[in-house]
Order: C-alpha cells, then structure tokens, then sequence
C-alpha cells in the first residue's frame, strides 16, 4: 500500500460484504485505487515533458485552448489555470465549445486536447476539423495511452496525417516483480469516472510549469485526515443536493468531484465559486436545507473567506445550521489543486459506501450517446 492520508480501509471491504448480502455487486475498488496514488505521482514525476513544456512556452502571443471531455475537461482547467498563473493566456472548453469558436480566432489560437485513451469521438471529430483549419504546429496531444498504441486512434491520426503536431502519450508502464509480466498497466482497469488517470494528468501539468521534486511526500500527509465534516446531525446518505465551493485554485478539484457524483449517481451537485455562492443560491438552500449540504474546497488563499460564508449561514435564524464538508490545504500553490482532487475521492467513497453504490460500475444506461459523433448534427458556417 502506497501513502495514503489517514483513513480506515476496512471499512470499504466491509460495506462490500454487506451489499453482497443484498443485491450482486462487483467489489468497490477506489479503495484500492487510492492506496496506488502515490506510484502514480512518482511516475507521472519521473517523465519527460519537455516537448509539452516548449509547446505552452512558445508564440506566448497565441493563446491556448485546452481542451477535453470528462475527465480530459477537468485537466484543461487546471492547464489552464497553470496557464494564467504564469503570465500565459489559457482557456480550457469542451471539444462542442472549441467548435463554437470562430474560424478566424481558431487560427489565432494554439490548441491542446486532452485524453486518457485518444478514442473519444467528439475529441477525435473536433481535432480533425481543427486541422483542417489551423496549422498542426500549433496543436498538441496528451493521452495516457502509448503514442504507438494502435488504439490510441489520436495520436495515430496525428503522427501520421500531421507530424508538425507535437504528441505526447504516457502509456504507465511500471516495473512489476512477476517474472511472467515485466511492468503493470499503472492507468487500466481504472473507475467509471478515471481516478489515477486525473491525479496523473495533473502532475504531468504541473510539470509542464514547475520544477519540484519528491511532489508525494508533499501532496500526502498520512497525519492529514482527507476532509472535515460537521453532518449537523443528519446522516450521510440522506444529502441529495451538495453545493461545491471553491476559490481559483479548487476549480479543478470542485469539477473533479462534480463529476465523479454525477457519473457515479451519487448526488446532484451545483458548483460554484464562493462568492458567487452568495448571489441569490442561499434560497435554493433555505428551500431544500434538511436535504442539502456544503463542500468548501479550500487554501491558504480562500479559507478565511469559506470560514465566514458558513458562519453567516449558521447564524442566520431563519434557517437550519447547515451540514458541510470542508476539503482543505494548507498550499497556496497550484499544488493545492492536486491534494483537492485526491481528498475529495476519499469523500466520493464515503458516500459510496454510504449509499450502496460500487463507484467502479454505476448502473449508466446504454444510450448510444457517448459513441455519437455530434459534428454532423451541427450546422457550422
């Protein structure tokens, strides 16, 4: 077991055993995922970036758009965040937003999509248009799947169509102690909503930024307990509505975690930033208070200010005192962002575990619709 912050596992093999009793349920594995952070962070430290780095660094009057779906969407915040933290002009859209743009400020644009597997149809679609349309040195790939996989249909397309694109893909090969199978897959077999995978696209941004070293040691403390709660004597389970709060530097985290309860069928949450928080959301709350609850996301920038939001929510007379959770870091650094994201999955599995549902295998309907290719749908000049 890898470094993890301060949390009894246990628990986790026990709620498994008792679902068995009751309905058929594959065991919940982001329990076991988050015990292999710390492997992720050290791989994800250990490569080379540099070709990405140059890429951000270069024709610092184009800004970048980053770009991605799901979790690729969450690591193109925080790109872009890492981005205007830097002096550098980063924005981070979903592949239907990039193709709202028109094709005048496209070419005045460099673009980097974002993708665990490079298989996603809309990511796929909007690259293709794209190069059609912008020249392909100022296009670039991250994957989490080996640019020489010949299923990571992205960077296929683009070192063979387009070799002036800069591609880099991290396959997660790590060393292994079984003599029949050298190295491990670090990124397979990950949740429904990626888990590793989001921690490793982080890191790897970070990266792209920053020089540091020994990042686990300071992103991990095991004295640290993930998140704060103060249920105000309501139960876990019984909160359906979760209002996600969070400063600059918790965007990425907040998103994080808006996606793993949605995807996952955990809860329905509204995410915001803290103060816009306070425009108008506070009758929502009154409406629905026995039923709705707060997570901060928090740094050494913005705690002070979550500090007073909820000692004005408790105060106020007319309401009940509100649950909340409270995600912290003592960071003041975009550092901060990445131990958000992996606390907030000890979160995710608590309320799993409390309501019963295996992260790893929601009951998602088969639609159709993550394989549609929406491009023909649309009608663009």
């Amino acid at each position: 077991m890898g470094k993890t912050y301060k949390y009894d596992f246990d628990k986790v093999e026990s709620a498994f055993k008792e679902w068995k009793k009751v309905k058929k349920v594959s065991k919940p594995s982001l329990g076991t995922r988050i015990q292999d952070f710390e492997r992720v962070i050290d791989y994800s430290e250990q490569q080379n970036v540099d070709a990405l780095r140059t890429f951000i660094f270069s024709d610092i009057d184009k800004p970048i758009i980053f770009f991605g779906a799901g979790g690729g969407y969450n690591a193109a915040l925080y790109a872009a965040s890492l981005c205007n933290l830097n002096g550098r002009i980063g924005i981070a859209k979903t592949p239907m937003l990039v193709n709202q743009m028109s094709v005048d400020l496209m070419r005045k644009c460099k673009f980097v999509v974002i993708s665990a597997k490079g298989q996603t149809v809309d990511l796929l679609s909007t690259s293709q248009r794209l190069l059609s349309i912008i020249h392909p040195e100022n296009f670039a790939a991250l994957t989490l799947q080996g640019v020489e996989d010949r299923k990571n249909k992205l960077c296929r397309m683009l070192t063979e169509e387009y070799p002036q694109a800069t591609v880099l893909g991290f396959d997660g090969k790590v060393e292994s102690n079984d003599p029949k199978k050298p190295y491990n897959a670090l990124f397979s077999h990950d949740e429904f909503v990626g888990t590793k995978k989001h921690v490793a696209f982080s890191v790897l941004l970070y990266r792209c930024f920053y020089d540091d070293t020994n990042l686990a040691d300071r992103l991990i403390n095991e004295n640290d307990l993930p998140y704060i709660a103060d249920f105000q004597d309501r139960k876990l389970e019984d909160i359906k509505f979760w209002n996600l709060l969070h400063g600059g530097l918790g965007e990425a985290a907040a998103n994080d975690l808006e996606v793993r309860l949605s995807e996952g069928s955990l809860a329905f949450p509204m995410m915001t930033d803290f103060k816009n928080f306070t425009h108008g959301r506070h009758a929502f709350v009154k409406e629905h208070q026995h039923d709705t609850a707060i997570i901060t996301f928090e740094t050494a920038q913005d705690s002070r200010l979550a500090d007073e939001i909820i000692r004005r929510y408790h105060s106020n007379s007319e309401m009940e005192k509100i649950p909340t959770i409270r995600i912290k870091s003592k960071l003041s650094t975009p550092l901060a962002t990445i131990e958000l994201i992996i606390k907030s999955m000890y979160f995710a599995l608590d309320l799993a575990i409390a309501l019963g549902i295996n992260l790893s295998k929601p009951e998602a309907p088969k639609l159709g619709v993550w394989e549609m290719d929406y491009l023909p749908f649309m009608d663009y000049d």
